[in-house]
């Protein structure tokens, strides 16, 4: 997929070689942010996020092509930091269907850092996730939380590409809030587009 944050705002690059002093530089200049991102693949929300009629302030995405591994302690560290310096009012992240225990591990506590401040989060999983081998699976746990949901969502029915020529794509978000307006079932009545890039295209 194509890159939309710092494409779209010019900003530049945050990654674990600036990012503590970013955010030391954010708190005093634009305050709290409303959202920050992990794992963000091409980061479209966060880009939606700082346009209108949104114009929030929000934080820089955390993804491989901005130089962040989640594997490497040292990454872990620095995420940390720097939630505990600029503390987003929400964060958002997605346990890829291709991930290891130790991201998963890591997610999961930055998750409880962020509740444990009185913060919003919401995640995305891949449904396949909701079967794989890794202990403490992100979904088993998210679901003894107090106050949280999960939902199961068909993204194709957010699409604005007409009934026959939408990716077929299912997802489950887990959040601390209301997601009402998040989730909805595929009114699809033409079948979906398909290719070869399509993880779903036979589901």
């Amino acid at each position: 997929t194509g890159e939309f944050f710092y494409s779209s705002t010019k900003l530049p690059v945050v990654t674990p070689e600036n990012a503590v002093s970013w955010a030391h530089a954010m708190i005093e200049h634009s305050g709290q942010p409303s959202l920050w991102s992990l794992c963000s693949g091409s980061s479209r929300t966060l880009t939606i996020m700082m346009a209108a009629p949104f114009c929030q302030v929000v934080c820089f995405p955390v993804d491989f092509r901005y130089g962040w591994d989640l594997c490497l302690p040292t990454h872990q560290c620095i995420i940390k930091r720097v939630d505990s310096i600029i503390r987003p009012r929400c964060v958002m992240f997605e346990f890829p269907s291709k991930t290891t225990e130790p991201v998963v591990t890591f997610l999961l506590s930055l998750l409880m850092q962020v509740v444990g401040t009185g913060r919003k989060f919401v995640s995305e999983h891949a449904l396949r996730l909701e079967t794989c081998s890794i202990p403490h699976a992100p979904l088993s746990v998210l679901r003894e939380m107090k106050e949280v949901t999960c939902h199961k969502t068909s993204l194709c029915s957010f699409s604005d590409a007409r009934d026959g020529e939408r990716l077929r794509r299912s997802t489950r978000l887990c959040a601390n809030f209301s997601m009402k307006h998040s989730v909805r079932s595929c009114t699809c009545s033409q079948g979906h587009f398909t290719s070869a890039v399509d993880p779903q295209s036979n589901a």
